[in-house]
């Protein structure tokens, strides 16, 4: 599994990348500083999940998204912010369809629940069911 993680601050990055290192999951970690280095991945590299910070200039993290459902519709979109804004997760929601909305500061719970909730859900339970039959 592909994930792209965008943020423009390096300690974010480090520690997603960390916790989905440390996961059960056999994972890649691909990282973006920006919005539009996010951008350049998604129209040049296959990802299953983009984890994307919403304050970052000029590109927006649900500019990001949105780009991701357009480019890559099948992706996992979760929307990271440190800001709890209702308005920002119903943009989220209606405008990039995103599965998962975090609220940073984020710690392993939240993480955890990621995995658990969405991407475990998504990726694992239909490859376990496909090696049972």
């Amino acid at each position: 599994m592909r994930i792209l993680v965008v943020d423009d601050q390096l300690s974010v990055r480090l520690i997603c990348r960390m916790y989905f290192e440390e996961s059960d999951l056999d994972v890649e970690i691909l990282e973006a500083a920006s919005g539009e280095a996010a951008v350049q991945i998604l129209d040049t590299e296959h990802v299953d999940v983009v984890l994307s910070d919403h304050r970052m200039g000029p590109t927006t993290g649900l500019e990001v998204l949105v780009h991701a459902l357009h480019h890559q519709p099948h992706a996992l979109r979760c929307m990271m912010s440190g800001y709890a804004d209702p308005e920002l997760a119903e943009a989220a929601a209606t405008k990039a369809k995103v599965h998962a909305f975090i609220e940073k500061p984020m710690g392993a719970p939240a993480m955890e629940e990621l995995l658990e909730r969405e991407i475990a859900s998504r990726y694992l339970r239909p490859a376990l069911a496909d090696s049972r039959r």
